[in-house]
């Protein structure tokens, strides 16, 4: 009877990946992969932070479109719009200025440049260190799409809070469907630009700058209307806001300049 083959090289059990049962058979073992499950589990997280970041950018798309249409709704509520807007009442004029601020060009784009700058948030590792989303930077389509989410679901619920004042709804419903457009047309760019903002550097600090430039182009283009107690006010408050917001916006660019430039210990 031959001896055994010395020659061969031998594999143990566990190298093989074999395990004995309770009753002496054999039987293969699967050996996870530990990286493909990490893998899995960052991309079910990014899945489920995007999925927030999309209801959060409802929510605050309802919340804008109803405010604004609340605001716009107040002086028909009080049998006020046959008067002159100096001659309404204080309820009158509080929601005036509400309405000259939230019911503008500039604080649409605001928010979709906000929802997209929300959604892009890194994910935080338990170590309490923030690290890139899936990819290694933010995904500029999830800060698009949050973009339209927000300003789409802004305009239905403005139109829905106007609704019961209405008298006919075929000019309304066109507008509705004209605001819809734009949602998409812009809402989208714009949000992607909330995305740039998140990654900072120099083309986060322009995209920034889409805010408080609208802001003042908007002013420009737009002016208030003169008629208007709140007009004055309403401008105030922009033009400190813009000149805030720019403010913040470059000692940001310049705190990531000199943080890059200074050695690493």
């Amino acid at each position: 009877m031959d001896g055994p083959d010395l020659t061969r090289p031998r594999c143990s059990a566990s190298r093989l990946g074999i395990r004995r049962t309770d009753h002496g058979a054999t039987g293969l073992r699967r050996i996870p992969d530990r990286g493909s499950h990490r893998l899995d589990s960052a991309h079910y997280g990014d899945a489920v932070r995007s999925i927030r970041g999309l209801v959060a950018a409802a929510l605050i798309g309802l919340a804008l479109g109803a405010g604004a249409g609340f605001a716009d709704s107040v002086p028909l509520m009080l049998n006020e719009v046959g008067k002159a807007r100096a001659d309404r009442s204080g309820w009158s004029q509080a929601s005036e200025f509400v309405s000259l601020i939230l019911d503008s060009g500039w604080a649409w784009a605001a928010t979709a440049v906000l929802t997209g700058w929300l959604v892009s948030r890194p994910r935080r590792h338990h170590t309490g260190q923030y690290t890139a989303t899936a990819g290694g930077t933010p995904r500029p389509i999830v800060g698009a799409t949050a973009g339209f989410v927000a300003l789409s679901i802004a305009t239905v619920a403005f139109y829905a809070v106007q609704a019961p004042f209405a008298d006919s709804w075929d000019g309304w419903r066109y507008q509705a469907q004209f605001w819809l457009a734009r949602a998409l047309v812009l809402g989208m760019p714009l949000g992607a630009a909330g995305v740039l903002v998140r990654r900072g550097g120099l083309a986060g600090a322009l995209a920034a700058l889409v805010v408080p430039a609208g802001a003042v182009l908007n002013l420009i283009v737009l002016p208030l209307p003169h008629e208007s107690r709140m007009a004055v006010p309403a401008q105030v408050t922009i033009w400190i806001g813009a000149a805030a917001g720019v403010v913040l916006i470059v000692l940001r660019l310049v705190r990531e300049r000199t943080r890059s430039a200074a050695p690493s210990t």
